[in-house]
């Protein structure tokens, strides 16, 4: 039933805004007038072609008149030629139906000119939205809890994460032949590719991770060019530091992690105080993480009482002098 839908939004070549179903339970499990409760299967669908689905109202056959309209038009004119012939698979059985179709969508209108393709083509088709890149799968569903002590959770052999907020909370996961997607209170908080491969384990999205992972990670996949970049990124005196601290040691990578320490300073003191501390440390000729971080310090300190000193409350000399 839910297939049947994809095909025809492929006939269309396209998507609708609106999708507005009869109260079947495929579509409504509970029909009510203002909150029914669509089936999940359906909803998996109406998200997958980004559709609203506002159903019809129960025993209100004016909502879908044109449709009724429709069916028996396809019962006299379709279903009625086909009684009496035998096909013998269902591309053949296929191939008349569309036949019959084009047909009765080609046939000239008796009361007002053009017909039902033309019709569609000039006031349907142009408000219609594009086809996904690929057609709808519908999902395998199942429940499962996200780690207290990480945040990923377990299914199909391999780890997947999901945002580091979400850990202990219980999540839905929604799996297809490509793709995992996990979802909390109806909302999407996490999609990745499904992996087949046994050697993997855990399939980790960066953004998924908390602050001080998301560091380490920086730190491993790092290497001194990149130091360099994001040094010079800052300024030239903290690049010239940068490339003195890594030319310093025989074997490059002992400096990565004091490189990280200083550019990361940045962000608690901001770029232009890194700057001024990197150039003072080139001047006295003193490189360090330690270093740069009691100069960063002084820096703040001499900013925070020339705040101090010129505050607008302060009564300067020239007060007392006065008569």
């Amino acid at each position: 039933w839910i297939d049947a839908h994809s095909r025809a939004l492929e006939y269309y070549g396209g998507v609708p805004r609106i999708v507005t179903p009869d109260n079947t339970k495929t579509a409504i499990t509970n029909s009510h007038r203002y909150e029914p409760t669509k089936n999940p299967n359906f909803m998996f669908w109406a998200q997958h072609y980004s559709v609203a689905i506002i159903p019809a109202r129960a025993a209100r056959p004016t909502d879908k008149n044109l449709v009724e309209g429709g069916v028996g038009l396809v019962k006299r004119r379709i279903l009625s030629k086909l009684k009496g012939q035998i096909f013998f698979d269902f591309a053949s059985l296929n191939q008349e139906v569309n036949r019959l179709l084009e047909k009765v969508n080609k046939k000239s209108y008796q009361q007002r000119p053009g017909n039902r393709s033309e019709i569609f083509a000039e006031f349907d088709q142009p408000l219609l939205r594009p086809l996904p890149a690929h057609r709808f799968e519908l999902p395998q569903v199942k429940w499962a809890k996200v780690s207290k002590n990480g945040y990923h959770i377990q299914f199909d052999g391999h780890l997947y994460s999901a945002p580091y907020q979400f850990r202990g909370k219980k999540i839905l996961v929604s799996s297809t032949s490509t793709t995992v997607e996990l979802l909390y209170d109806n909302r999407r908080i996490a999609l990745h590719m499904r992996c087949y491969d046994p050697k993997v384990r855990h399939i980790t999205a960066f953004e998924h991770m908390p602050e001080r992972h998301r560091q380490q990670q920086l730190a491993d996949c790092m290497t001194g060019r990149k130091y360099r970049n994001w040094a010079e990124s800052i300024g030239p005196w903290t690049h010239k530091f940068i490339t003195s601290l890594l030319q310093r040691f025989v074997i490059e990578e002992q400096a990565y992690q004091s490189c990280m320490g200083i550019l990361r300073m940045a962000d608690k003191y901001s770029e232009a105080a890194l700057e001024e501390a990197c150039r003072k440390a080139c001047e006295l000729g003193i490189g360090g993480y330690q270093q740069i971080k009691k100069i960063l310090t002084r820096i703040k300190q001499e900013q925070d009482q020339k705040q101090l000193n010129t505050h607008e409350n302060i009564r300067g000399a020239s007060y007392y002098t006065k008569g």
